[in-house]
C-alpha cells in the first residue's frame, strides 16, 4: 500500500484536516493506495497557488515551456512501470490497459497541454439487454458519468438521432468509444468533468479574451 500526497505550490502536503480515503483493488479487495480527502480550503489553496504561478508561466516564450514539459514528460517516462502498476491495482484494469493510457499520457505532454483521461475499468465491456430505443437512450443515460459514447445501427439517420440524445461529451456512431482527434474538442459532462481540450477548444479554455487599444492621434468626444 503507497501513501500518496497532494502538490501544491510545489510540496507536497496531506489535506488540513487529516482525512483520507483509500482505492482498494477490486481483485482482491486490499488497500492499494491511500491518498488525501482534500477539503475546501485546500482546493481554494491549490488555485491560489496556480494563480499565483500563471503570470511567469504566462511570460515564458515556447521553447522554455517545451522543455518543462518534456521534462515532465521523461520524468513520468522514468516511473511508467509504476504508474501502470497502481492503475491496475487501484482499478483492476490489465497491465496491457494501463500500459496503453501511461504511454498515450507521454505522447499527450506536448506544449499544447493535451493530457488524456480515461475513466476505471476500461477493458471491461458488461452487456445490458434492454427493450426498444427509449429504454437504451435511458440506461446509457442512467449513470453519473458522460465522457465517450458509441452508437452502432444500418440506420444511421435513426443512430444519430440516438446520439443528439445520450448525454455524454463525445459521441460516435459506429465507431469506437476510444478515439480522439487533435483539432477536435475532447471532454465530458456530469461527473466527467467540465472543458474541453483539442484544437481552438483548447485554446478558448486556458486563454482569456482581452481588446487592447493604442490611441495615436488626439480623440474628439461627442461631450
Amino acid at each position: 500500500m503507497k501513501n500518496v500526497s497532494m502538490l501544491i505550490g510545489g510540496e507536497q502536503t496531506q489535506a488540513r484536516n487529516g482525512a483520507s480515503f483509500e482505492r482498494r483493488s477490486p481483485l482482491d479487495g486490499e488497500v492499494a493506495t491511500r491518498a488525501p480527502a482534500a477539503t475546501v480550503e485546500d482546493a481554494v489553496a491549490a488555485a491560489d497557488a496556480a494563480a499565483a504561478a500563471f503570470p511567469v508561466w504566462s511570460a515564458l516564450g515556447p521553447s522554455e515551456r517545451r522543455a518543462l514539459l518534456t521534462k515532465g514528460a521523461h520524468a513520468l517516462e522514468a516511473k511508467a512501470e509504476a504508474f501502470a502498476a497502481a492503475m491496475a491495482a487501484e482499478t483492476g484494469a490489465s497491465g496491457i490497459w494501463a500500459g496503453f493510457n501511461v504511454h498515450l499520457s507521454l505522447d499527450r505532454v506536448t506544449p499544447d497541454m493535451r493530457i488524456y483521461h480515461d475513466e476505471s475499468f476500461g477493458p471491461v465491456k458488461p452487456i445490458v439487454r434492454v427493450r426498444g430505443e427509449e429504454a437504451a437512450i435511458a440506461c446509457a443515460n442512467d449513470n453519473e458519468y458522460g465522457l465517450s459514447a458509441a452508437v452502432f445501427s444500418r440506420d444511421t439517420a435513426r443512430a444519430l438521432n440516438v446520439a443528439k440524445r445520450i448525454e455524454s461529451g463525445i459521441c460516435h456512431v459506429n465507431g469506437p468509444t476510444v478515439h480522439d482527434e487533435a483539432q477536435m474538442p475532447f471532454g465530458g459532462v456530469k461527473a466527467s468533468g467540465f472543458g474541453r481540450f483539442g484544437g481552438k477548444a483548447g485554446i478558448a479554455e486556458f486563454t482569456d479574451l482581452r481588446w487592447v487599444t493604442l490611441q495615436t492621434m488626439p480623440r474628439h468626444y461627442p461631450f
